[in-house]
Formats: structure tokens, sequence, C-alpha cells
């Protein structure tokens, strides 16, 4: 694979010299103007001049970087900046609820590889770990955003993939007064409702231009739906002990039969968001003088946006042992000549559970800073800035997820099969039923359903970031060297996660002892929807019943002390506050803090020469990182794994007194970095850069929590989470790239880059396959089910974490295309082509998962003094999600004997945008996105079984802006 990577950078560095050499030939060649020819005056639009700016400062950058400015104060070009950080050149963006963007991936790299900051600044996140969330951020505070795709010694550190620094708005950006107000509906195609966005902004400096201040806020309400395959389960016979004998010889999980791949749990669920968003930021500019800036910001956002989802689970290991007239593909073997994959099967008594869930998420953001400039002498600069940066999110036990089953007398016979291209269908035969049921819709009754599982659980978070730099740059009346600066940067973060949960107890009512009518409770609803997934293929109920969360809990808490209800347990009523132990408690397990603190130290050349008419800059730097992490949480002995007295699918832990840990790690990196910038003329730049880079491991893979949710399952496994000794992920990079500024406001660039990564954190490893022998041991009362209770015994337990093991390898290459005509027309274009290589446990495994290798846009527009017209579309190819798929089957020896991928089918996400200029400061406007319909379907290694699947529909905005 060295030798592949090696010839393909070659073979690309080759061309692309070779290019810059055709390049070059061509910028030399002036066209010939009459000047006596009429020539056609285009009003630079707003959308112009902004794709403009930002090729501007692309072009007088130190290093490779690409980014996109508003058009107007407080205009930012998408709503959401993830969605137009989708349309520059390596860069791909996941989406979440209604298709909104929500994480960025750059180079071939997720969002835990990059670095987004503000200002320069660290901005805290509500996520367990580093990945900033876009959609807590408004566009309309940002008024730029650059990728970082090479590196100098004076930018923050922690990114392999590109950083991502957003700028907020200055009052000295435009002196004067100005200001904007926008109102703007909104239309959800899926949730079939409207929404509104309401914005305001101005800017005013004052006291003879020395001071100025910029006021901006934001409130909207967006509704979305996504419509989704929520779970697709299948799993060989032998991990959940099966007991289907399907060849009739009397033995069940005889070895034909551990080879099958079983249906486990298939639900469909309809998910429904009302994002309310709300965003202040003001600014404080004063510059005296020439020699002093200073400027004071703050920032506060909140994204409240609660979830509601609902769904129709089907769960065929209580029904698989009647299971009939089963058909089979996936991997042909010996014992399985027609398949291992259980595509089609018949089983009786098969009903939905039906689920209602909530998830709770209000994040608040609060950014504060001031920074100065300040010129000591006519040729020395002196910068500071100190900051803090807070998120927060309360959803501690807040997130429901509460199944009812139907209670149904009489039998019914179900068929799964799986649909090529779809989703599973499932069919239901009610013809034996004594209730007069026909299809899962006519289930709907208080009296046919009662309570069964309930999980509550969530997490609070408290993010906090503190930090301050300062630097100087001095500059040199030298031949070469054009200045030398240097600086120092502290950071200090603190993420303090709370978890509430109620595990040990979610299947208090298991299998509905009571109904909803035996405690009088209306909780039983109708279902929300008439169009649920109607843009897939596949048989199965498209309405079914939904349940009032808040009536089901009243009713479950009406049962306590109820003589009329009866627990099936004990045969007698439930004794008062027995449903308090459903209720959300304190998980110390999965709760604990993470301090990082870090100093860094840089010192940067910069540099300029000419030869042979050809200008020559760049700079040298090298910057020294230390950081010093402690990990604080608990740690609660396992004394013993006792069976649960409701259910022999459950088992309790039984804990010893809690404790509180904490451990400590620091390291050191040492980062040397080059850029430099070869200009043949004014039009043609050719760059080349390299860098030592590292990025640092999740918050959460440092933290001390361990997961012992699997001994529920009577699975004797526990996880640690995270592992505070890892050490960064480090990379070595270079970049060479080719622009051509061949007209203004246009250009044609390419680049190829290369990137080697080691120490990629791998988690779910054992700890001790090595030594197997020195495995911990833990009592556990009837390992093997079935067996009679009361009996324990020693059992070796295994213990999985993160480690620094895997490596990588990238190699990818760019370019991009903006030309505006005379005429008032344009287009911007990108591609994107990355070739990965993903390295585990020293062996080679394919490509990076999550990365497509081929990623392009297009946008075509008109711009003129009365309108902006634009159509646009980001297209990815299809990717590897996961190396695992449950078809894959493994040898005595461990050996994989065949291999499938999770795989993503390739999607495109279209847009289109007018804008009119109906008179002096007024414009209307109107929007829509997602015009293909797209949604995402991923599958889990065939085409007939799929691993997820998502439609978002269509989003209509029309709006109206004043700016003065």
């Amino acid at each position: 694979m060295n030798e592949k990577f090696n010839k393909t950078k070659l073979t690309l560095a080759i061309s692309l010299l070779c290019c810059s050499a055709n390049i070059y030939a061509a910028a030399q060649v002036e066209p010939e103007v009459d000047p006596e020819d009429d020539v056609e005056v285009i009003t630079v639009s707003s959308t112009k001049r902004s794709l403009i700016k930002a090729l501007d400062i692309k072009r007088q950058s130190d290093s490779i970087v690409d980014g996109i400015t508003a058009s107007e104060l407080g205009v930012f070009p998408d709503a959401n900046v993830a969605d137009s950080l989708s349309h520059i050149t390596g860069v791909t963006i996941d989406r979440t609820s209604g298709g909104e963007g929500q994480g960025v991936s750059i180079r071939g790299l997720g969002p835990e590889f990059s670095i987004v900051t503000i200002n320069n600044r660290i901005m805290a996140t509500d996520s367990s770990s580093r990945d900033f969330a876009f959609d807590v951020l408004p566009s309309s505070v940002i008024s730029e955003a650059w990728v970082h795709k090479s590196v100098t010694a004076s930018q923050l550190e922690g990114s392999i993939g590109g950083a991502i620094n957003l700028k907020t708005a200055r009052p000295f950006d435009n002196p004067g007064t100005h200001g904007s107000f926008g109102a703007e509906g909104i239309y959800g195609e899926q949730a079939d409702k409207f929404g509104y966005k309401l914005t305001s902004v101005g800017s005013h400096t004052f006291n003879d231009n020395t001071m100025g201040i910029l006021v901006s806020a934001l409130y909207s309400r967006a509704p979305t739906r996504t419509d989704e395959l929520s779970d697709n389960w299948w799993e060989p016979s032998t991990s959940t002990n099966w007991s289907w004998d399907r060849n009739g010889d009397g033995l069940t999980n005889d070895p034909a039969d551990d080879e099958l791949i079983f249906p486990g749990t298939i639900a469909y669920t309809a998910r429904e968001e009302n994002k309310e968003r709300t965003a202040v930021s003001a600014a404080f500019q004063y510059r005296p003088n020439n020699d002093l800036d200073i400027v004071i910001d703050a920032l506060w956002t909140r994204l409240d946006t609660p979830s509601k989802g609902y769904t129709e689970s089907y769960f065929f290991p209580d029904v698989i042992a009647s299971g009939s007239d089963a058909t089979y593909g996936g991997i042909k073997t010996e014992l399985n000549p027609l398949g291992t994959l259980v595509t089609g099967i018949t089983v009786q008594n098969l009903v939905p559970q039906l689920v209602t869930l909530e998830e709770h998420r209000v994040v608040d953001t609060v950014n504060l800073g001031a920074n100065f400039t300040y010129n000591v002498t006519d040729n020395s600069v002196l910068t500071g800035d100190i900051y803090m940066s807070t998120a927060t999110r309360e959803a501690g036990g807040k997130d429901r997820f509460v199944v009812s089953v139907p209670v149904v007398a009489g039998e019914t016979t179900a068929r799964m099969e799986l649909t090529d291209g779809g989703l599973p269908s499932i069919t239901l035969d009610f013809a034996d039923n004594e209730g007069g049921i026909t299809q899962v819709s006519d289930i709907v009754g208080n009296g046919q359903f009662g309570p069964h599982f309930t999980r509550l659980e969530g997490i609070d978070i408290d993010d906090q970031v503190i930090g301050a730099s300062l630097g100087h740059e001095i500059f040199l009346d030298m031949a070469v060297l054009d200045s030398v600066e240097y600086g120092v940067v502290y950071n200090k973060r603190t993420k303090d996660r709370e978890q509430y949960d109620n595990r040990a107890n979610m299947s208090l009512y298991s299998g509905a002892p009571f109904t909803w009518d035996d405690v009088d409770a209306d909780v039983v609803q109708a279902f929300p929807f008439d169009n649920f997934l109607d843009g897939v293929s596949g048989d199965f109920p498209r309405e079914f019943t939904v349940f009032d969360v808040a009536k089901a809990f009243e009713a479950i808490k009406s049962a306590d002390g109820n003589p009329n209800v009866i627990n099936p347990l004990t045969g007698e009523p439930y004794v008062a506050g027995y449903s308090d132990a459903l209720f959300p408690v304190f998980n110390s397990n999965l709760s604990g803090s993470v301090e990082e603190e870090t100093v860094s130290l840089y010192a940067q050349s910069n540099f300029s020469l000419e030869l042979d008419n050809m200008n020559i800059s760049g700079n040298i730097g090298l910057r020294y990182v230390q950081t010093d992490v402690t990990s604080s949480g608990y740690d609660s002995p396992i004394l013993s794994v006792s069976e649960a007295p409701q259910t022999i699918w459950a088992s309790v832990v039984d804990y010893g007194p809690t404790v509180a840990i904490e451990i400590e790690n620091d390291y050191d990196e040492l980062l040397p970095s080059m850029n430099l910038q070869f200009e043949f003329s004014e039009e043609l730049v050719v760059r080349l850069s390299y860098a030592e880079v590292m990025s640092r491991p999740g918050i959460d893979q440092l933290s001390t929590q361990v997961d012992h949710d699997s001994l529920t399952y009577n699975q004797w496994y526990i996880t640690k989470i995270g592992d505070p000794g890892l050490s960064p992920v480090t990379a070595e990079q270079a970049d060479l790239s080719i622009e051509w500024y061949y007209k203004e406001g246009s250009s044609v660039s390419a680049a190829i880059f290369q990137k080697d990564i080691r120490g990629f954190v791998q988690s779910g490893i054992d700890l001790f396959e090595a030594n197997p022998e020195e495995k911990p041991t833990y009592l556990v009362e009837n390992p093997i089910r079935w067996a009679p209770s009361g009996t324990y015994e020693e059992v070796a337990f295994t213990i999985a974490g993160p480690r620094n093991l895997d490596q990588a390898k990238i190699l990818g290459y760019e370019f991009a295309l903006q030309h505006f005509f005379d005429s008032g027309f344009g287009i911007v274009s990108n591609y994107t082509y990355i070739d990965t290589e993903s390295i585990v446990s020293g062996f080679s495994v394919g490509v990076l998962e999550n990365i497509p290798d081929t990623s392009y846009s297009l946008s075509l527009m008109y711009n003129s003094d009365k309108m902006s017209l634009n159509l646009s579309a980001y297209h990815t190819e299809s990717f590897v999600t996961s190396h695992w798929s449950p078809l894959n089957v493994f040898a005595e020896d461990g050996s994989v004997t065949d291999t499938y991928k999770g795989k993503a089918d390739p999607t495109t996400w279209s847009s289109a945008s007018a804008t009119f200029y109906v008179a002096e400061g007024l414009e209307v406007y109107a929007q829509l996105d997602n015009l293909l319909d797209e949604g995402w379907h991923g599958y889990n290694g065939t085409t007939d079984l799929p691993g997820s699947y998502a439609e978002w529909g269509r989003t209509a905005k029309a709006g109206v802006r004043y700016k003065f």
C-alpha cells in the first residue's frame, strides 16, 4: 500500500507541476482590448462581492486557506454555517434532523480531528467530547468562516484534518451607522408546519470615529421531521442463544444454526423537532489612534430543540422459536449452502412494541473576550487576548424511551422479508385474533396496551474554557527576513459530565402487567402523520398508536397501592412507592470531569525575496505544546452479579462503596511547520507546505467512565469509555497547491495533499487479549441461563477500553474554479478525491470509515443590480460507514471467511435561491433546500440489509430584509 501511495503522489506532483508551467505560460498572454468597445457595467451584488472578497483574502494568505464571508452585515450565505462550509473544497458535512448540517469533516477526517474556534478562541460545546455542533450557532452572528488546511506555528494546535476559525463582525469593519432588519417564514415539507426567523443588526461608530459598537440579535423557530429506520439489529444465533430448530433435528444451535444471521430488532421511527434558536452578540471597539485597537465582544446563544419520536419496533428473540418457511442469502458455506443470512421468516405472535421517545436538548453557550493590538514602535506590534467560553446542557434523566406492548387476545402470524434497496417488510395476519383486529392501526384502545419497558436517562454537561494569549511581532529591515513573531498561549478546559438514568430498573413493568384501562388512564393517541416513510419501498405498517408520555407516568404511579392492580410477580397489589424505583438516579460510573490545561510557545520567521522575477515568501516556525490532563470520577467495585427477580433476561449488579478517584497525565509535543509561496506573477501562485500536527483524544476518551450496561443482559463484558493515559494523535502532512487568479474575482486552483497519521484511538480493545489468564473474575448468579437460580460462580470478565493503536494514510487532490462572466453569470465549483488507508492493529483493513473518496459541488448564479439568483448542488459518492457487517462469518481460528462492509448511498444536496432588490435598502428573497428530496440510506453489507435510513423532505424559506 505504501508503494501505491508513493507512486500516486509522484504522478500527481508531476502533473501539477506541468499544469503550473502551462498555466504560467497562459497567464503571460494578455487579451487584446479595444478601448472604443462598449463594456456593459454590472453592479456587483452582495453575493458576488462576498465571493470576490473571500478569494482576495485567500490570495493574500500566508498558508493554504479557503473561506466564506458574509454578503452583508449579519447576512451569511446559508442559515447554517456548516451548510456554507460544505461548498469549500475538501469539506463534507454530517446532517442531523431535517437534513441540517451539524458536523464538519475536512480532507478525509471527521469532526473530532478538526478544531473549531471563534475569533481564534476555543468554543465550549455541549457534546461529551470536543466535536463542535454547528446547529448551536446561528449563521447571522458570523461574518467570516475560514478553513485552514496548512499550518503555521502561530496557529492554535489541535487539528489534523483542518482548523476552522469563525469570525464575528467588528464596528470598524464598516465605519459609520449601519443596520438591518429581517423577517423570514419557514416551511418544513416533511413536518408540514411553518416556522419563522427574526433578525436585526446594527453598528455605529462615534466620538470622532474612535469608538464603535455593534449589536445583533436573532430569534427563530424551525419545524423539522425525520422519518427513519431507527434500529435494524441482526446477529449470529450464538450471540443471544436463539432457540429455533430450523432443520427439525430436535437440536437448537447446532453448528449449522450457529452460522446463521437472524433478525433481532427492526424499528421504524417518525421524529419531529421544533428548533428554537435565540442569539445575541455585541462588540465594542476602541481605536483612539493608529497604534491601539481594543475590542471587547460577547456572544450568547440558546438552542432549545425538544425532540419527540414515535416508533413501531419488532422484537424477534421472543418468537423466533416458532420460525418457519425461512429463505436465505448472504455468504454460502458448506453447512449453509443457501446462505447464512435469514432473508425471510414466518413467526407466530409477533406484535409491535410501540415506543414514544422524547429527547431534551437545551444548550446555552456564552463567549466573552477582549483583545488588543498595540504598535509598540514603528516596527513592533504587540497583540493580546483573553476570553472565556461556557456551554451548559441540563438533560440529566430527561430523555425518555417509553415502550408499551399490545395486550391482544388470540393468535397472530407475521412474515418478515428483506426488500432490495428498501426497508424490511413486515406483514401481520390477525386472522386468528379474537379481538376483531385486522391491522396494527386497529389496536387503539387503552385496554389494549400496558407498560413494558421504560428507559429514562440523560446527561448534564458543563463545559468551561478560559484562555489567554500574548504575541509579539518585530518587523525587520533585512534582505530576506521580513519579521519574527513569537508568543505564548494558555488554555484551560474543564468538562463536567453527570449522568442520571434508571438502568437498573428499566424493565420494572416488563410484559404489560396491567393495561392503561386498569388504572383509568387515557394514554393512547392517534398516529399524527399520514405520509410516514412514503419515500422508500417495503411493506410494513405505516400507521400505529402513539402515547402521551406524561399521562403514562401518571398512570404508572397510580398503580402504587391500588388494590385493583395486581403485581404478577407477587400476586399482591403493588406496594406504595413501588414506581419510585423506575425514575432516574445518579450514575457515578458514567459521570466525572476532565480538566485539560495547555501551554503553547511558538516562534515563527516570515521571509520574502525576489529571484529571477519570481517572488518567494513564506514562514518557518516551531510550536511547543505542554498538556496536563486530570480526570476525576468514581470507582464502584463490583461485588457480584445477581439475577433480577422480574425477568430472566436481566441481571442486577451489586456494588461496594463508591469512592472518588483522580488520574493525572501529561505529555508534550514539538511541532515544526513551513509554508512557501512562489509568485510567478500577480496571477499565478504556487504554495508548498509541511507540518507536524496533533489532535488530542476526545474528552470522553480521557474520562474515567466505565459502562456496565452489558452485564444487565447477561454479557460478562465491561467497557471502559476512556483512559486518561491516552496520547495525542499525531501526523505529518504536506501540501502542494497551484492557484491562478486570471481575472478579478475569478480563479482556478489545484492541490495535492498527504497525511501520515499515527496513534488513532481505537475503542473496544480487549485489554487482556495477550494475557487472558489475568482477566478479573466476579461472582455471577446463574451465569448459564435457565439453570437453577441461587448458585454463584466465578466468571472471568472481558475488559475493553481505548488504545492508541491505529494508523492511517491519506492522499488526496482538489480542484476549484470560480469565474464571473461580464454578463452577470457566474460559476463556483470544486472537486475532491481522497485515497485513504486504515491500519488497525498492524493490518490494513481498507479505507477510513465515514469518508467519501469523491465529493464535488457546483453553484450557478446570476448577479445584477436588480437580482441575485443561485442554484447549487453538493454531491458525495458512496462510502464505507463500517468495516463490520453482521454478514461476515468467522472461522474457528478467528479469521473472517468473507468480508462485507457497511456502506452509504451517494447523496446530492441541492438548493435554489433568489434575491430581488426592490428598492434602496429593501430586498426580498426565497430559498428552497433539498430540491431533489434526498435522504440518507446506509447498508450493512448488501442492498437488502439496510443499516440506517432517513427522510428529511424539502424546506422552503421566504423573507424580507431592510438595511440602512
